[in-house]
């Protein structure tokens, strides 16, 4: 009885040690068999033998646990924590902490699986004076344009595809806040940087080169160079003449501006700068046109002026005649075929303006033609020669390793009476396909009694009102929710089938429906031999057009002496075997 009592006073004075250590350190007790101290000396650390670490003493836990002391007690001197394990598995969800080692973690369980306390929610806000005081990923971003110091914020590898503008303190607009953070610089204000734009003349647009959404220069819209040289614009500056040709000029670029050149001067900029009526040259296949300009004040439109007005000469491309074979496009200087009466550039290869510029097995796409004497927005350029693709009428005819997969093509359409001047039958056509890897099935059939073939994978057959797709459900219902993994594929979801739901709106038997349909009583999704009915607003059913009986329904035949034409391209006074066709009729 009295080593009992002991024993318990032992232990109660242990408890109010570790409680009050920083007053009883010096009362540490013998260690003895019945482990009754507060902690003990190993190599000389203490150790916690209560739960209890840290501390004046510095009491430490064993290896499989970590010190977790209160949130927000990371400053606080000769804080007590409690021995905790260290977690084995962490979930897999976003919820950043700040651990008392000024890191940033995912969420509370990352954190202490690195075996840190947490000081706070969020991600860490730690000041900074340059991104040598930050962790790799991020930077120090400085409170304001002219702050000392800053926080170390961390760099997205990728910035979202969202406009919300913020001026950098650099002066330059950025879409958003993480695109300023990657180029480096403090955050000004939220949105567009303020700037003052340039105004411009009449026939110039202001255009923003650097930036930051004002203008900062002004070029002149045109249609071809030659209204570059009719704006009266200035060089920026001389041109070097380094070669014979060399000089300052203009182009209207692809985006509708003029733009200044310095070099070999090209051969439309030299056409609209020169005057042929004075010098009286102009290239081969160009011909001198006069041409009447007026001189304007700068800023006024030359439309808009009355003068002075002079004559000079342009230099315009002669307009050869339509070509009718590529027999009229000889030239010494390019090999060139007719092309819609228009003499072009032969392609090259893997180029093409027609079918016949490819080889066997496959045809023409894309090529853009303007015929001879048309006025085209778009100039004629060559297509690309694209292989066909493989078609079959059975798997014979695929390579190794594909199948062949037939279609029913009616040019007619389904519905013959939609056009009864068409009188192209139905086809099958066919394109090789790979093969469904060893195991996976085609139809049904290759599935046991009980199983569907579903994405090439034998699936039990749904039970009634649940489908793998449409067609389990029947003619007025749906599939929907319904998963498929293909054959040979992995995927994250097993299949499962979906649910049948209706295909028209719901009615009481005796209720309206909207225009063109009728309450109707359905069989139950995928029971059409059910006696028990659903009540919907089916769409009242359309005539369907037929030749004969073979074309409706049963239970219906064809009228089909209903409607006689004659057949497409019998000429007045040929005597023609009519083409009758009709409509479905009980």
């Amino acid at each position: 009885m009295n080593s009992n009592r002991l024993t318990l006073f032992r232990w109660f004075i242990a408890v109010v040690c570790v409680v009050a250590l920083s007053h009883c350190a010096d009362s540490t007790m013998d260690t003895s068999e019945e482990g009754t101290e507060a902690y003990s000396s190993i190599e000389g650390e203490a150790t916690s033998l209560l739960g209890l670490c840290g501390g004046p003493k510095g009491l430490q836990c064993p290896k499989s646990q970590y010190c977790k002391i209160r949130a927000g007690g990371c400053d606080t001197p000769a804080e007590y924590g409690k021995c905790t394990s260290f977690p084995q598995v962490c979930p897999l969800f976003l919820k950043p902490v700040c651990g008392c080692d000024g890191k940033t973690y995912g969420n509370e369980c990352e954190m202490e699986m690195a075996g840190i306390s947490k000081d706070y929610d969020g991600v860490c806000k730690n000041t900074c004076v340059d991104d040598s005081q930050c962790v790799k990923g991020s930077v120090c971003d400085p409170n304001s344009c002219n702050a000392d110091s800053g926080l170390c914020t961390p760099v997205p590898s990728t910035c979202p595809r969202i406009f919300a503008p913020v001026c950098g303190c650099n002066g330059k607009t950025y879409g958003n806040d993480c695109l300023r953070l990657k180029a480096g610089t403090g955050l000004a204000y939220p949105g567009k940087c303020k700037c003052q734009s340039v105004t411009c003349p009449v026939g110039q647009d202001g255009i923003d080169t650097n930036g930051d959404g004002c203008a900062d220069t002004c070029k002149a819209k045109c249609n071809d160079t030659c209204d570059c040289y009719k704006a009266g614009l200035s060089y920026s500056k001389p041109c070097p003449l380094l070669c014979a040709s060399c000089d300052n000029y203009w182009t209207c670029g692809s985006d509708g501006y003029c733009h200044e050149g310095c070099g070999p001067v090209p051969l439309e900029s030299l056409l609209c700068g020169n005057d042929c009526l004075q010098t009286g040259w102009c290239p081969d296949g160009y011909e001198c046109v006069e041409e009447t300009q007026c001189s304007c004040p700068p800023g006024v439109d030359p439309t808009m002026c009355d003068g002075p007005c002079f004559i000079t000469g342009m230099c315009k491309k002669k307009e050869p005649g339509c070509c009718a074979s590529d027999a009229d496009c000889l030239s010494p200087a390019a090999k060139l075929v007719c092309v819609e009466g228009v003499c072009e550039p032969a392609p090259g290869p893997g180029l093409c303006w027609d079918n016949g510029d490819c080889a066997q097995g496959s045809h023409c796409e894309g090529a853009i033609t303007c015929p001879c004497g048309a006025l085209c927005i778009v100039p004629s350029q060559p297509g690309k020669c694209i292989p066909d693709e493989p078609v079959c009428l059975s798997d014979a005819d695929c390579p190794s390793g594909t199948h062949c997969e037939l279609e029913t093509i009616c040019p007619c359409g389904t519905n013959p009476g939609s056009d009864p001047t068409c009188l192209a039958p139905c086809y099958l056509k066919g394109k090789c396909v790979p093969n469904l890897p060893p195991g996976c099935c085609k139809a049904d059939s290759d599935c046991k009694t009980g199983m569907a073939c579903v994405a090439g994978v034998c699936e039990p057959k749904p039970p009634m009102g649940q489908c793998w797709k449409d067609a389990d459900c029947g003619e007025h219902y749906v599939c929907k929710g319904a998963i498929t993994c293909p054959c040979g594929a992995q995927c994250f979801v097993a299949s499962k089938p979906g649910v049948c739901e209706p295909k028209y709106p719901m009615c009481q038997p005796t209720g309206a429906c909207p225009t063109g349909s009728t309450c109707t009583c359905v069989p139950p999704p995928g029971c059409p031999e059910c006696d028990s009915c659903f009540f919907m607003c089916v769409p009242n059913p359309t005539k369907i057009g037929c030749y004969g009986d073979q074309d409706c329904p049963t239970g219906t035949k064809c009228n089909a002496g209903e409607i006689c034409l004659p057949p497409p391209g019998c000429a007045p006074g040929m005597i023609c075997p009519a083409v009758c066709y009709g409509y479905c009729v009980n």
